[in-house]
């Protein structure tokens, strides 16, 4: 029989990265990401305890015995490997991502060497930016 562990369900013990040296809150959970965490790992996920959830299908969830977790872990972070890759004056990413050339729409007016395009270009990079910053809030620590 093969097992296959990147399916399965593990518990997991994770606290708050921002609860460290204050006090004592540990969420117990269980996640697919157990086959990826160490101890000491950072994952990010979300802190449904403290969620405020007003529907009716959430209270016919509840009402049929239904439990929602405390926590749910969405992925590990990688902020630490990106921190060392940084400090050692290397870029962000070992690939960077390719346009194909367009051809020029003279009654449009867009062009691949500027315009539409490369502002499109940096919105996207500005909003990869900002998903940066704000998932960057949001995450827990795995206890030993």
């Amino acid at each position: 029989m093969i097992i296959c562990l990147s399916s399965s369900i593990f518990p997991l013990q994770v606290a708050r990265k921002s609860d460290f040296g204050r006090n004592d809150n540990v969420f117990f959970c269980r996640t697919h990401l157990g086959h990826l965490l160490k101890p000491g790992d950072t994952a990010l996920g979300y802190d449904t305890s403290n969620l405020q959830i007003v529907a009716q299908d959430f209270e016919a969830f509840v009402d049929k015995g239904g439990v929602v977790p405390d926590v749910v872990l969405v992925r590990k972070s990688y902020e630490e490997k990106r921190k060392k890759r940084r400090d050692k004056g290397l870029p962000e990413r070992v690939w960077k991502l390719r346009h194909l050339d367009m051809d020029v729409d003279e009654a449009a007016g867009v062009s691949s060497k500027g315009g539409k395009v490369a502002q499109e270009r940096d919105a996207q990079e500005r909003d990869r930016q900002r998903f940066l910053e704000v998932s960057a809030h949001v995450s827990f620590e795995l206890c030993a």
